[in-house]
């Protein structure tokens, strides 16, 4: 051997040695774990899958003339074991990755957080592409609270699905922060608008983007349709929308990161907030606006055939 390649050698494994010390994953370089936030789980029989749309409303982008309305959507639903036991399917991300990155910084800063201590990508309960059960189920179509990202209602959702309802919760593009819009995996944000929009307006997108989604929820998906009652969708608007308004994941999530640093109860506009208060009103505003759904439906003539809150047949929650 020579004296060049015997010293590469050398200088390799010294390398080496140095990169494993130096590693970020070391105590002694003060790297941790990201925390990882939970969300209460789903209080149905129903284990939830959950499939991801892009929807081309068929009208023109008020904050883009010229262009057509795109809408992103979440949609969630009962589901069963399939070819595949349940398990198989695996867990969703609370939230899109690009959107995430694109999002992160400035909320991160205000909770008084550094960069990379909480995965929010954190998983949910539903699993992703997981097949319907089989079954005729109500829809509620839940836009994002004005100025927010769909994701927000995912517990929410979940449970609802849980219970019998199939949940297409909707993004409204340059309204949300960000929106990452599939396959193309284009963030648009309210930067991007080409036109400026009051609130009555931005209301009357909002509210036109729920009325499309309604119109083409059959179209969404094609292994959901089957198991959706035929004209039986509920959009969340007026006082349902104020029933759903307070029920985000924000104060469970921020109460479970405020425990885990405490230094974040700061920034939080109730300084007594606790996962425990977080999770229970949760829980009750829950159960109250899945009762006035089912009131909806069983009161509705064009909705006989929908089962919503029924026990879980073919496959449970796994």
């Amino acid at each position: 051997m020579t004296t060049r390649p015997l010293a590469a050698i050398v200088v390799a494994c010294l390398a080496a040695v140095a990169s494993i010390l130096l590693l970020p994953g070391r105590p002694e370089a003060g790297w941790h774990e990201p925390f990882s936030p939970t969300l209460v789980a789903p209080t149905g029989a129903d284990a939830v899958g959950v499939r991801y749309a892009r929807l081309d409303t068929g009208r023109e982008d008020p904050w883009r003339p010229g262009n057509s309305r795109v809408v992103m959507v979440d949609i969630r639903y009962p589901a069963a074991d399939g070819e595949h036991p349940l398990r198989h399917y695996g867990l969703s991300q609370h939230m899109s990755e690009l959107a995430m990155l694109a999002w992160a910084p400035d909320h991160e800063e205000g909770l008084g957080l550094r960069r990379n201590e909480v995965n929010w990508l954190f998983t949910t309960h539903a699993h992703r592409y997981a097949p319907p059960r089989h079954g005729s189920f109500p829809v509620v179509a839940l836009g994002a609270p004005p100025g927010g990202m769909r994701s927000s209602f995912t517990a929410l959702a979940e449970d609802l699905a849980s219970h019998g309802f199939v949940v297409v919760t909707v993004d409204h593009p340059h309204d949300a922060p960000y929106v990452e819009l599939w396959p193309t995996r284009e963030v648009v944000e309210p930067q991007d608008a080409v036109r400026q929009l009051n609130e009555a307006q931005k209301r009357s997108v909002r509210e036109a983007d729920l009325a499309a989604v309604a119109d083409q929820v059959m179209e969404l998906d094609d292994e959901v349709a089957p198991v959706i009652a035929p004209g039986c969708t509920i959009v969340v608007s007026g006082t349902l929308a104020g029933q759903a308004a307070p029920l985000t994941d924000d104060p469970m999530v921020e109460a479970q990161i405020a425990a885990w640093y405490p230094r974040v109860a700061d920034a939080l506009d109730d300084p007594l907030r606790s996962v425990t208060v977080a999770e229970g009103r949760f829980r009750t505003g829950s159960a109250g606006l899945r009762t006035a759904l089912t009131e909806r439906v069983t009161h509705d003539g064009d909705c006989p055939s929908a089962r919503p809150d029924t026990a879980s047949v073919g496959g449970g929650r796994q």
